[in-house]
């Protein structure tokens, strides 16, 4: 059993060993091999990774073989690490291309910070995309004194290269220094950059437009300004956006006259921008909005003109109660509504009393004129009770009663219609309102705050002669509070039905004696036989006065 333990230990050991040994590769090649040989240790070293055969494969940088050094830069760049910088440096020395293109992606992963004038000079290669990795690193690594570099070569004969310029000095502009480095640069060298918002390509306008907003440099004003009559959508709100965090109010005029000509998504953040700017050069391009065929623009201005709160456009706003859209009529509703102004109170009016609007419109106007009005608005709505266009009675009424519906003249108003309004819809609505304001009453008169009972009392005359208000009375006729119940006696006086006999018999039996005498009279209105007892009893009682009023019942 030992034996066999044995010779298994010993086979493993050899099986190990000799994979090890057949993981190793051969290193001969770089200096004895075929040019195919040398291709061949840098596909093995490159297909396992192994980054122990990095100072083998740097070796071969100096071949003589465009193609070994070229693949032995790759390697470098895909396998790599931080301490290759030394190789991709010797690599960007090289004179065939695509070994200084490898070595100057390799030096942009993973540079120190030091290798600055490697990039700088790398924005000199006669190959595009050596150049455009070298902006790419200065962005990457460059500090203030890279702003002069890179503006210096702003002028590359590629697009993609100009583009990655634009792009490395935006991400040095995080820096304070590379800001005022950049703001202290020549006209005619910030000029280079900004003409680009003249060219046609749009790529270069858009970084044109970002560096601009991350210097902060005023001088870009004026080619933003220019950039708004731009064909491309995108150009008009990069630069729309950037006029606004630049706080160039003097562009106002120009963003408005966006709404005029452009797309609907570039009227709606121009509208926006000249909100959050703030000022109000604007306000008569957002007031054109408002006249716009598109919905959501319309929408849009009118949020604007409600931040704004100028009075001077309020009757635009009204005016949009009358637009096609529901939306465009609501949202104009609900702004009018929420500023609550008392200035819109004779604008309303005068919409109202405009028959070319729709009757629908007038009828809004006239709901919101009860909603934000004051007392100088009840004698108009009064006014408008008596037209002889029913709808518009009946939005007076609707209106009324959201302005005061306690109010006395509109209470009468409200009881005369109930019973005489010729249109059936105007009656209805009198009865509703009617019927609303007597349950409030109800609450009020068995509240213990004698404020909210009173405020009953003195208002439920004006409601005497509705059918309504036969509940109140009855209520009041069995409520706890002797001058309560006592109203109530003399409200029976006055409207006198059998309805009540049951609560005046109560009241009747009242400890108060002047509630008595009332309750005598008002039995005696009413008719009702079955309180002749107590109205014989009353005969007999020590206050002549009542005995009279019983006397007077009985009699009646």
């Amino acid at each position: 059993m030992k034996k066999i333990n044995l010779f298994l230990g010993i086979f493993f050991i050899f099986f190990f060993a000799s994979s090890l040994f057949s993981y190793q590769i051969d290193t001969r090649a770089i200096k004895y091999g075929t040019e195919r040989q040398k291709i061949n240790f840098i596909q093995k070293v490159f297909n396992t990774g192994d980054r122990t055969y990095l100072p083998e494969i740097a070796e071969l940088l100096d071949d003589g073989s465009d193609e070994v050094r070229s693949k032995a830069a790759y390697t470098l760049f895909k396998i790599g690490d931080s301490t290759c910088v030394d190789y991709y440096k010797k690599g960007l020395k090289d004179n065939y291309w695509q070994v200084r293109y490898y070595s100057i992606k390799g030096l942009v992963k993973f540079a120190t910070g030091k290798e600055l004038d490697e990039f700088n000079k790398s924005l000199n290669d006669p190959y595009w995309q050596i150049r455009y990795y070298a902006a790419s690193g200065i962005g990457k690594y460059g500090n203030e004194n890279s702003v002069d570099v890179l503006v210096n070569h702003i002028n590359d004969n590629n697009e993609k290269v100009k583009e990655e310029i634009l792009w490395a000095l935006i991400n040095l502009m995080w820096k304070p220094e590379s800001r005022e480095k950049f703001k202290t640069l020549p006209d005619s060298k910030v000029e280079n950059i900004f003409n680009f918002l003249k060219g046609t390509n749009t790529d270069l306008k858009i970084r044109t437009i970002w560096l601009i907003e991350a210097t902060g440099d005023k001088r870009g004003v004026p080619y933003l300004i220019s950039a708004l009559d731009d064909v491309n959508d995108e150009v008009k709100i990069r630069s729309v956006w950037a006029l606004e965090k630049l706080k160039a109010t003097e562009s106002a005029d120009e963003i408005s006259g966006l709404l005029a000509k452009s797309s609907v998504k570039v009227k709606i953040e121009s509208i926006k921008t000249l909100v959050r700017m703030k000022t109000e050069e604007g306000i008569k391009g957002i007031v054109k909005g408002l006249k716009d065929p598109d919905e959501s623009v319309k929408i849009y201005s009118l949020w604007a003109l409600e931040k704004f709160k100028n009075i001077s456009t309020y009757p635009e706003i009204v005016n949009c109660l009358n637009d096609k859209s529901p939306s465009v009529r609501e949202y104009a509703y609900k702004i009018i509504e929420e500023i609550k102004d008392p200035v819109f109170i004779p604008i309303l009016e005068k919409f109202i009393d405009n028959e070319n609007n729709s009757i629908n419109s007038r009828l809004i106007a006239l709901n919101l004129l009860g909603k934000i009005g004051d007392e100088s608005v009840k004698s108009y709505l009064i006014e408008k009770t008596r037209t002889t266009d029913q709808l518009i009675r009946y939005g007076a009424i609707v209106s009324f009663s959201y302005l005061d519906k306690f109010d006395n003249d509109y209470l009468e108003i409200l009881s005369y219609l109930e019973k005489n309004e010729k249109c059936k819809r105007v009656r209805d609505e009198s009865r509703k309102i009617l019927k609303d304001i007597v349950s409030e009453m109800v609450k009020k008169i068995k509240s213990p705050d004698p404020k909210d009972r009173e405020f009953v009392i003195n208002k439920v005359n004006a409601i005497i002669k509705t059918y309504e208000v036969k509940e109140l009375i009855y209520k009041m006729l069995i409520s706890d509070y002797p001058e309560v119940r006592s109203k109530a006696v003399r409200l029976v006086i006055e409207k006198p039905e059998r309805f009540f006999s049951k609560g005046i018999r109560e009241a009747l039996k009242s400890s108060d004696i002047e509630t008595r005498k009332m309750a005598a009279i008002a039995i005696g209105e009413i008719g009702d036989r079955s309180a002749i007892p107590l109205l014989k009893k009353g005969l007999k009682h020590f206050d002549p006065e009542f005995q009279l009023y019983c006397a007077y019942a009985l009699a009646k």
